[in-house]
């Protein structure tokens, strides 16, 4: 009679046990899905918050930053350094043709998540930062959504429904070319195609005016940075 009773019990606390934890993995799970498909802006916060505090003492070294300098960006990459923990951080510089330093920035891989990444860049006078998923990148500037480049190169202005500007996505073509409002304005070098790192960037063929030319900074930054598979 004991050993029934005790046999029973011992099945019941292992049933409970496999509720309890299937329970747990579907609150995780859910949870998840929260911060996956809502993209909680107070976790975004914390995590812009933890890139800057990567690359504070990055800036003491930049140079300083004008409207000009946009067209003496360079395409080399210095100083890389990569903190592997769970979530990979990658960190370092974008310098200018005369090798001074002038943006920083750091980037943050999800560990699980496919695709999913953060990048945060700064010059000495704004910051730019990257939301990246498997098929676009939200694009923000000193906290403002400016809106979001597409995997085909289009970008779309926040609260807009036509395309704002297009980046070609070539991975052939020695000048990459850059279109807003449906006119050339840019061309962007190909890293992949070019010879030396302290090539210019980026070529300017068009005035523009500021808010074009917030764009067409927090573009090229992007490009530079991300195909130059220095986050790889």
């Amino acid at each position: 009679m004991g050993f029934f009773f005790i046999h029973t019990v011992i099945k019941f606390a292992f049933i409970l046990t496999l509720g309890t934890v299937a329970l747990i993995f579907i609150i995780q799970q859910l949870l998840g899905f929260t911060l996956t498909t809502q993209a909680s802006t107070s976790r975004i916060k914390y995590d812009i918050k933890k890139l800057r505090d990567e690359i504070a003492q990055l800036l003491k070294d930049l140079s300083p930053w004008d409207e000009n300098d946009l067209e003496l960006i360079s395409l080399q990459i210095s100083e890389i350094q990569k903190n592997v923990k769970l979530n990979q951080i990658v960190r370092g510089y974008i310098n200018n043709i005369y090798q001074e330093k002038v943006v920083a920035f750091a980037y943050k891989n999800y560990y699980g998540k496919k695709g999913k990444a953060l990048l945060y860049a700064r010059n000495s006078t704004s910051e730019f930062y990257y939301k990246i998923s498997t098929k676009s990148v939200d694009i923000y500037k000193d906290e403002k959504q400016l809106g979001t480049l597409f995997n085909d190169g289009g970008f779309i202005e926040k609260g807009q429904e036509d395309i704002k500007a297009k980046v070609s996505q070539s991975d052939t073509m020695s000048l990459i070319p850059v279109e807003i409002d449906g006119k050339k304005v840019a061309s962007l070098t190909n890293p992949i195609d070019s010879t030396y790192a302290n090539t210019r960037a980026v070529t300017i063929l068009k005035d523009i005016n500021e808010t074009d030319g917030d764009l067409l900074t927090s573009l090229v930054l992007f490009e530079i940075i991300h195909r130059t598979n220095t986050l790889q």
